[in-house]
């Protein structure tokens, strides 16, 4: 359900859920992403992940990864109501996602999670 749930608000097609989806439950980790995720999860005390498993492509470039800059940069230049819609999504991601681009988000473009606003 979770796995479904991922795939619907990510626009992945039906048939591609499973594999476009990672999932770690308990033990069940295998590879290297999964055991990293594994620990993590373990450390927080949380039973069960599920993340999406796309490639990265940035401009159109699938397999590339953009420097925090370029992210920045590329979200300052959306057009208003796309970069409002990627507000959102950011801002709606859980606090426990704390990667180096959301901490240049908020920094940066001001975009804190949904209920932790700074003053």
């Amino acid at each position: 359900m979770a796995r479904q749930a991922l795939a619907d608000r990510e626009g992945i097609q039906k048939e591609r859920a499973n594999v476009e989806n990672g999932v770690w439950v308990g033990e069940n980790a295998w590879a290297e992403i999964e055991r990293r995720i594994g620990v993590w999860a373990r450390s927080k005390q949380i039973e069960a992940v599920v993340w999406t498993n796309l490639p990265t492509t940035f401009r159109g470039d699938v397999g590339r990864i953009p420097s925090g800059d370029e992210a920045v940069d590329y979200l300052r230049d959306l057009p208003h109501e796309k970069r409002g819609l990627a507000e959102h999504y950011i801002r709606m991601a859980p606090r426990q996602v704390d990667t180096e681009y959301r901490r240049r988000f908020e920094i940066e473009l001001r975009w804190t999670p949904v209920g932790q606003d700074r003053s």
